[in-house]
């Protein structure tokens, strides 16, 4: 993918990536120069279980 291709460009010449979709952090560590914007998967997880038991689903 396009992203992809950022990140390894980005990685080769040690300029940051910013990007703002979520990325578990086990999926791939091999990337030294990337930022996460977006919340920490476990806030994420915390409110749809808030959301789920809420509704009664």
């Amino acid at each position: 993918s396009s992203v992809s291709a950022v990140q390894s460009i980005c990685n080769a010449l040690e300029v940051p990536h910013i990007q703002t979709r979520w990325k578990h952090p086990s999926v791939d560590n091999k990337d030294n120069f990337y930022i996460n914007l977006y919340p920490e998967y476990t806030s994420i997880s915390r409110a749809i279980l808030d959301i789920v038991i809420f509704y009664k689903w």
